[in-house]
């Protein structure tokens, strides 16, 4: 049964695929080291004010995700390899060493300037193939403006048997997923297409180890 509740705002929804198909209802690393094989990685910034340069999506309390740059990040990601370049999608682990989370992260940036060191982790894509019928087992959460929609929860059904069979490609909660059946954009259009697939449903999902 689909149902939609408030969890961080009045725009926010959340979405139960767990129990029936879908009806309506972590020291800075230098910019010119070799790749290294963690997914987490340090950038300082330079910059006035609140003009970090980073737009958050703070709609999951427990996480602070980048959804676009600009400004002093803009100006990092310019001489920064590739694998040290903020990109949507990366999570803020800290803040000048200090452990961030979505309610926190504002408050933090607007202490630390004019200079603040960020422990981001790049998340890794990951593409689900899953054939209806069947129960999906997770619970979705999601605001408007939330940079796609996150995993509340995650229970028996098709998703842990893909986790179950595909070990080095498995997701978890608080997984972000940004794509169904192709469908990407506002977390509303997303959770409209989950409503009506009926057959195989494929969704990139952003994994955070």
């Amino acid at each position: 049964m689909f149902c939609a509740t408030c969890c961080a705002g009045p725009d926010n929804g959340e979405l139960d695929l767990s129990a029936k198909p879908l009806v309506e209802a972590k020291g800075v690393l230098s910019k010119d080291q070799v790749k290294p094989d963690s997914s987490v990685f340090e950038v300082k910034l330079t910059f006035e004010g609140r003009s970090h340069g980073l737009n958050i999506d703070t709609a999951n309390d427990e996480q602070a995700i980048v959804k676009d740059v600009s400004s002093a990040a803009l100006t990092w990601n310019r001489t920064a390899p590739d694998w040290h370049q903020i990109k949507a999608s990366d999570l803020i682990l800290k803040v000048n060493g200090e452990a961030v989370t979505g309610e926190t992260v504002h408050n933090k940036l607007a202490d630390a300037g004019p200079e603040a060191t960020l422990t981001l982790q790049h998340a890794v894509e990951r593409n689900l193939t899953l054939q209806k019928p069947g129960q999906l087992g997770i619970t979705v959460k999601f605001a408007k403006s939330s940079h796609g929609i996150w995993i509340a929860t995650l229970a028996p059904g098709l998703v842990q048997d893909w986790n179950d069979k595909h070990p080095d490609q498995c997701v978890a909660v608080n997984d972000r997923i940004l794509s169904v059946n192709g469908v990407k954009g506002q977390s509303q259009d997303l959770v409209a297409k989950m409503r009506e697939v009926s057959d195989t449903i494929v969704l990139v999902v952003m994994h955070y180890d």
